[in-house]
């Protein structure tokens, strides 16, 4: 009986199907009968390819269309380095997982060093906060500010051969990059470079969506079965104007957020708004499949390491003002870069766990934050909380803005961990305590401070009009037992 099949949707046109031929089609002939893997290059043909290393398709769009829906074993599309124009990649990757099945689409091939400024460089300096390390190197001149977001620092020689981390922010002297699980990451006299995947796909939007049944696997601990690797991803020219990459899954939030997929080694070009993530965990499982590893040929030691991999990056030609990312629901985002802002979604439960120039709560959300900011300017907060119960943990503010922490009415928040604030434009304060809201400390705040000496600084302002009864007359102070300033009431 004839009937049409999508490639692009992956669905039937079943209106001439009984509902018994149905049920079939979706149980056995979609379903994987075996491992697969295509192979994609720019010098291949959709036409005449078949998706073997002698013949392989010329878009990522035509070997996703031989992926069943069902996928029950390892399936694999391997992309060749080099640039696919837009129309050539799936809008949505939403395959159904099932027992041991796995997808891995990556890119093959060696990142690109940067051409201009790239290195190699030799790292004079470094100093480190709980999550950021500050790299100096020789021979910074004419470096411009921010102008390495949206890369990788790789080691070349030193300490840790071969492992990358993102670039959260550049001086015109320094690099700033996460500080992995090993409890250090770059060395003094290590010789490194900065890198980017070398297979770049222009897309218009891309839509993913997790399959929740098949969070976890049976090597006991969550994994991911879904693995996008290698890969830049530019949707700077899309005319799609919310959310050119969404990521989202099939678990409801009160059975709790699913896993998600593995975007590793991955750069995302958006516009404004441009992601936008729900009821999910991106980055946070280890992979189910990490044969990618290997079989995409970036040559990075820690891929394949969950939260201590290179992870993703995510920017925008509109800087550090742009709202790139808007997230929502019960999950998180995990061990990504972000060259903007972050957005939480009212009566969200979520997290966030990376770098971004600023983190808004549009209120009553609740959650965890550790963060790297590297700040907007100095009229805005880099995290800015309006109601909701909040726990910051690890903050380091590196960036320009008036408050580190501002927290509006109704806000509770715990501060603990290691929180540091070392943006010299911070105008007001690190952190400011608005109405009705209560703000706990489990460690010393000598540290947090605001603005520099000379511009008055100080720790933490409330507002006269707001303050309890048991706090200090307004002018006056309370110092911690490391004599930083704690409180300023004004």
């Amino acid at each position: 009986m004839p009937f049409k099949y999508n490639p692009l949707t992956k669905k039937l046109d079943l209106t001439n199907f009984t509902a018994a031929e149905v049920r079939l089609l979706r149980t056995a002939s979609f379903t994987s009968t075996g491992p697969i893997t295509k192979h994609v290059a720019t010098t291949g043909s959709d036409t005449t390819g078949d998706g073997t290393v002698a013949l392989p398709y010329a878009t990522p769009l035509r070997a996703y269309a031989d992926i069943p829906h069902r996928v029950a074993h390892a399936c694999n599309i391997q992309i060749a380095a080099g640039t696919y124009p837009a129309g050539s990649f799936p809008r949505a990757i939403d395959p159904v997982l099932v027992g041991d099945g796995s997808l891995s689409i990556f890119g093959v091939g060696a990142p690109t060093r940067k051409t201009l400024r790239g290195g190699p460089h030799t790292v004079t300096a470094i100093s480190s906060t709980d999550i950021t390390q500050k790299v100096t190197v020789a021979g910074a001149s004419g470096w411009v500010a921010d102008e390495f977001k949206g890369s990788w620092v790789r080691v070349i020689t030193g300490g840790h051969v071969k492992r990358a981390w993102q670039v959260q922010a550049n001086t015109t002297a320094a690099i700033y990059i996460p500080l992995d699980g090993t409890g250090d990451a770059v060395h003094s006299g290590d010789t490194v470079e900065i890198i980017a995947p070398s297979t770049k796909i222009e897309i218009e939007d891309l839509d993913i969506f997790y399959d929740a049944r098949t969070i976890y696997g049976d090597v006991g601990w969550p994994c991911s079965r879904l693995v996008l690797a290698n890969l830049w991803l530019d949707a700077s020219a899309s005319a799609s104007v919310d959310g050119q990459l969404r990521i989202h899954s099939s678990a409801s939030p009160a059975a709790g957020p699913a896993d998600g997929p593995v975007l590793e080694f991955v750069r995302v070009d958006v516009q404004t708004l441009g992601v936008i993530v729900s009821d999910v965990m991106p980055n946070y499982a280890y992979p189910f499949n990490d044969t990618y590893v290997t079989g995409c040929a970036a040559d990075i030691l820690n891929m394949g390491e969950s939260n201590e991999g290179p992870g993703m990056c995510i920017t925008s030609a509109g800087g550090s003002a742009d709202t790139l990312i808007k997230q929502s629901g019960l999950g998180g985002l995990n061990n990504v870069a972000i060259t903007g802002q972050v957005r939480l979604e009212r009566f969200s439960n979520t997290w966030f766990d990376g770098s971004a120039a600023a983190i808004v709560d549009l209120g009553a959300a609740s959650g965890e934050i550790y963060a790297t900011l590297t700040g907007v300017d100095s009229s805005t907060p880099a995290i800015n909380i309006s109601g909701g119960s909040w726990q910051c943990v690890l903050i380091d503010a590196l960036g320009a803005c008036n408050y580190a922490i501002d927290i509006d009415t109704g806000a509770i928040v715990r501060v603990h961990g290691q929180c540091t604030c070392s943006a010299t434009l911070c105008a007001k304060s690190a952190l400011r305590i608005g109405a009705m809201c209560k703000v706990t400390s489990d460690h010393s705040l000598a540290g947090f401070l605001g603005a520099t000496a000379l511009q008055n600084a100080y720790i933490c302002a409330m507002a006269a009009g707001v303050k309890a009864a048991t706090w200090p007359a307004a002018g006056t102070y309370v110092t911690d037992a490391k004599g930083g300033e704690f409180l300023r009431v004004t």
